[in-house]
């Protein structure tokens, strides 16, 4: 992780991933520049990156910008590989890796560990992302994964979890092994809420609630807006500018929980 302008140990900075310009058309020039114009740090790579390194090392040069992270959704063993040569030239500290299902808890633990070792051996570490339709689904299995894997860690999307009626209070245990968060904001009928400027409905006070607890457990590191096209019924959605309300909603979240100290910007 290139460092080289500020000091990121222990401290939070704003980044956005790939995914969440999904539909809009932009290039990944544009993607970087928008990010950087929105007090973002770095950018998460996603399948296009993965695929074609260049744009990212010209977005890369042309804005200061760094990659921290490269996500790989639920995909077989060559793709993954291609993964980690992309983080690799890219220069990002992380894979976060959306499982796939596995057959049993074991099963997913020898899965875990051989996926882990593939990006320590080439000094990349290793996150699993809290993803519906993955072998994160259940919370149970997470806390099987963790116990059996001490030394695993995660990125937490507990947007994911808000459709399943989990409560904020069974969401805890994630914390303490949380170094990356999604702050994609979702609704109990798998709809993306539509955040707004006021930044006031249910759905945001949910979220702030969940992320003052990440914060007091002790969180660093990158946190991603993931604001998703596909899962939007409202005809005034807007995918940039319900992405910048996004990060908005979360500094004032810092702000509020006395966390302000700790917020890197550009």
């Amino acid at each position: 992780m290139n460092s080289s302008t500020h000091d990121l140990n222990g401290k939070i900075w704003m980044a956005m991933a790939d995914s969440c310009f999904n539909g809009t058309g932009m290039s990944v020039e544009a993607r970087f520049r928008w990010a950087k114009d929105h007090g973002c740090l770095s950018m998460e790579a996603g399948e296009a990156g993965i695929l074609d390194t260049s744009d990212y090392l010209k977005a890369k040069e042309s804005t200061g910008l760094f990659v921290h992270g490269v996500n790989v959704w639920v995909a077989g063993d060559d793709f993954f590989r291609k993964a980690i040569v992309a983080a690799k030239k890219l220069g990002a500290g992380y894979i976060t890796h959306q499982v796939p299902r596995q057959s049993n808890l074991k099963a997913g633990v020898s899965f875990l560990r051989k996926h882990r070792d593939l990006c320590r051996n080439v000094g990349i570490n290793y996150l699993i992302e809290t993803h519906r339709w993955t072998a994160t689904e259940n919370l149970s299995d997470i806390k099987y994964y963790l116990k059996a894997i001490p030394d695993l860690d995660i990125l937490s999307d507990t947007s994911h979890y808000i459709p399943l009626l989990v409560e904020r209070e069974q969401l805890s245990f994630l914390h303490s092994r949380t170094k990356a968060v999604h702050i994609r904001v979702a609704l109990p009928n798998n709809v993306q809420i539509e955040i707004g400027k006021n930044m006031d409905n249910e759905g945001c006070q949910l979220f702030r609630g969940i992320w003052a607890d990440l914060l007091h457990a002790g969180f660093t590191g990158p946190v991603v807006g993931e604001i998703i096209p596909l899962y939007v019924s409202y005809p005034s959605y807007n995918a940039t500018e319900d992405n910048a309300f996004g990060l908005e909603l979360f500094r004032s979240t810092v702000r509020d929980s006395g966390f302000s100290d700790r917020l890197i910007t550009p």
